[in-house]
């Protein structure tokens, strides 16, 4: 779990993004941790569609090239993981 979060804060300093967004992103990572989503992916990649989901929330202009180049993971993953965050959780996509 923490884990999770430092990466957060790491993406914060590469993406520069405010207090605000990251809040976001750690209530939209914990909402899918309470519904189970998290098991047998990777939180990481979960963490990086989280930040993504909220970036987009907050009009915060980062798009799917910028959170996957500052998380290394592949955009592909941050995808799927999006979809699932947006279905199971109801966001607006």
């Amino acid at each position: 779990m923490s884990e999770a979060f430092s990466e957060l804060n790491r993406l914060k300093d590469k993406l520069a993004i405010s207090d605000a967004v990251i809040e976001k992103a750690a209530y939209i990572y914990r909402k899918a941790l309470e519904k189970g989503l998290v098991r047998g992916r990777s939180s990481s990649a979960l963490m990086a569609s989280a930040l993504y989901v909220a970036c987009r929330d907050t009009a915060t202009p980062r798009n799917l090239k910028d959170v996957e180049q500052a998380a290394n993971i592949k955009r592909k993953d941050i995808a799927r993981c999006y979809r699932l965050l947006v279905k199971e959780l109801g966001l607006d996509p």
